[in-house]
């Protein structure tokens, strides 16, 4: 295990073909912009140990930047291990990715052909347009003209009024170990 596989900033850098094996976070893209990651695989097993928030990718203040074809597996919202967490993050694409649960904070976000697989969750932003993606749950806090849906496919689209609290118990808290 491993606090942390890849950090990068502050930016126009390109990742291609990595594998990232039982990391607290895989890869981070802190205060960074223009930033390409391709081929991402992340993967944690069975014996991580319980109460530790877990990200594939973890990107947060930075500036357009494109993840593609990212696959993390073992990823469960339920346990807040996220294969995708953005906070405070704009003009990020994610696309072709099968990514699990994914978290959302920031400004004018897209994800395209994007399975979420438990759960894609919005929390807080504008200008989030989703195309041709699908999970099991949309939960989003966002008002209808925050957001746009394109051919996508989720079993329940659940809209809450409050957004989550990061002091509210069990909650992220939205930083990486």
């Amino acid at each position: 295990m491993c606090r942390t596989g890849v950090e990068i900033w502050p930016g126009n850098n390109t990742v291609r073909n990595v594998f990232c094996y039982d990391c607290f976070t895989g890869i981070i893209l802190r205060h960074s912009k223009q930033n390409v990651l391709e081929n991402i695989s992340c993967r944690i097993g069975n014996n991580i140990p319980e109460n530790f928030g877990m990200y594939g990718i973890y990107v947060e203040y930075g500036t357009k930047n494109i993840l593609t074809n990212i696959i993390c597996d073992n990823y469960s919202e339920e346990k807040e291990y996220y294969g995708v967490y953005v906070e405070n993050e704009k003009n990020l694409v994610i696309k072709d990715s099968n990514c699990g649960p994914v978290f959302l904070d920031g400004e004018h976000l897209r994800l395209e052909g994007v399975d979420g697989g438990e759960a894609i969750i919005a929390k807080y932003g504008s200008d989030m347009a989703f195309v041709k993606c699908r999970a099991k749950i949309l939960k989003h806090f966002l008002k209808e003209d925050q957001f746009s849906l394109e051919g996508c496919k989720f079993d329940e689209v659940k809209v809450e009024s409050e957004p989550i609290s990061d002091d509210d118990e069990g909650a992220v808290g939205g930083r990486p170990m």
